[in-house]
């Protein structure tokens, strides 16, 4: 195995799986994305038996830029998976960045319950912590309320532009939170 121990920015290869439809014997049918591979990998140990676990390291497209990624061999559907728990080798505040574009990913794929579960999972994990930003827990709440409006869940995502503009009122995630509040009174400000 050789090349990208950090994620170093090359690429070795691109795997793309296929399945061999024997009926057909023409057909071959796409069953993974291509992955960027930034490792070279004997062609005999690609496949790992059922009792054998496989990470392959690469890269994934995620906001429009290639990302570090590993994904895990899943025997059950012989393909190489990038399961949503995976996290690059990273500190605290790097976890916490790739969790948030993670979430803007999915939120910008139309896929809002996921949004909507990975924001809630990183407030949980990162809210109490020190060595993260408000400004990042304010985006993952700014997420987590957008998601849950496409859910059709406005009061719950009205509680969160709500928190967002209490705590940090002068931050850009607040004055985007702001747009989303309608005054009260009637009167406009």
């Amino acid at each position: 195995v050789s090349g990208c121990p950090d994620f170093e920015s090359t690429t070795v290869g691109i795997l793309t799986i296929y399945r061999y439809d024997r009926d057909d014997r023409e057909t071959w049918t796409p069953v993974t994305d291509s992955i960027p591979l930034c490792e070279q990998i004997p062609l005999a140990t690609l496949f790992p038996t059922a009792a054998q676990e496989r990470e392959l390291h690469g890269w994934r497209w995620m906001n429009g830029e290639l990302v570090p990624a590993t994904y895990l061999w899943n025997s059950d559907q012989g393909l190489y998976i990038f399961p949503d728990e995976t996290v690059v080798n990273a500190t605290l505040a790097e976890s916490a960045y790739w969790a948030f574009a993670n979430i803007k990913d999915r939120y910008q794929r139309d896929d809002y319950g996921t949004a909507w579960a990975l924001a809630d999972d990183a407030i949980n994990e990162y809210g109490d912590d020190a060595a993260i930003s408000s400004e990042q827990i304010n985006a993952f709440r700014y997420y987590r309320a957008l998601a849950l409006e496409r859910l059709d869940y406005p009061e719950w995502a009205l509680e969160d532009y709500v928190a967002i503009v209490e705590l940090a009122p002068d931050s850009p995630w607040a004055m985007l939170a702001a747009l989303h509040l309608e005054p009260i009174d009637g009167n406009s400000e």
